[in-house]
């Protein structure tokens, strides 16, 4: 049987990331310090696997994120990698980036698409505060009509609130204005499209051909999956 010693090109699989491929914001993940803070019940030692929930710089989260500049590559659905799908390694709603060779992704660094109509997200529940602001799990790039809403479970009553009248946004940050705003404690349903945090997950599969770097393939999930809610 012959033996197919065709190598694939690495130069040309390079030119059409930089041709095709989408700039994206990329953050490097550290694990935030505070851990070394939290003490084991009834020890005098420090837990590194739990993050001080009161920490300012990680929220609880064990992680924190530092500006990585811009980076090219290429972006695809889950649905075209479907080895991934069913490995279990990724799941529906999850997105796969291929960087330049000249990068190098980690596990839990973070990814934000450039796109400035956003990701379609399903929204999420937010507790009114005492202030005049809020904050949304991810940035705000657009809020549809009859986007924010609060109910009375017992009556089934809807409260509609307007865009740029009862309410504006800036990033994270939703500012209530006027009087008509859910009570404070009470909880309200916002839909919106976000500037998503993407998680990184890189799959322990080299990529090598007789010793070449092919080049990573980093599943992206969605922070507030990868952090139960947050």
């Amino acid at each position: 049987m012959p033996i197919n010693n065709s190598s694939i090109n690495i130069a040309a699989q390079n030119d059409f990331i930089r041709a095709r491929g989408e700039w994206v914001h990329y953050f490097i993940g550290l694990k935030c310090p505070c851990t070394g803070a939290v003490m084991m019940t009834g020890s005098n030692l420090s837990d590194p696997n739990r993050a001080d929930i009161n920490c300012q710089a990680c929220g609880g989260l064990g992680w924190v994120w530092q500006d990585g500049g811009q980076i090219l590559g290429i972006v695809e659905g889950i649905m075209q990698q479907k080895e991934l799908l069913l490995s279990g390694i990724a799941a529906p709603g999850d997105m796969v980036f291929t960087p330049d060779l000249r990068y190098t992704l980690s596990d839990y660094d973070k990814i934000q698409l450039t796109w400035p109509e956003g990701i379609p997200f399903e929204g999420e529940l937010i507790t009114r505060g005492s202030g005049a602001t809020d904050n949304a799990i991810y940035g705000i790039m657009s809020v549809g009509p009859n986007g924010c809403i609060t109910i009375d479970p017992k009556t089934g009553v809807v409260t509609t609130y307007a865009l740029n009248v009862d309410f504006t946004y800036s990033g994270k940050v939703i500012t209530w204005q006027g009087t008509h705003m859910p009570a404070m404690g009470s909880v309200y349903s916002l839909k919106y499209a976000a500037l998503v945090d993407w998680i990184c997950y890189a799959p322990p599969q080299p990529r090598r051909e007789r010793g070449t770097n092919l080049g990573q393939r980093v599943v992206l999930k969605k922070k507030h999956v990868v952090f139960n809610g947050v």
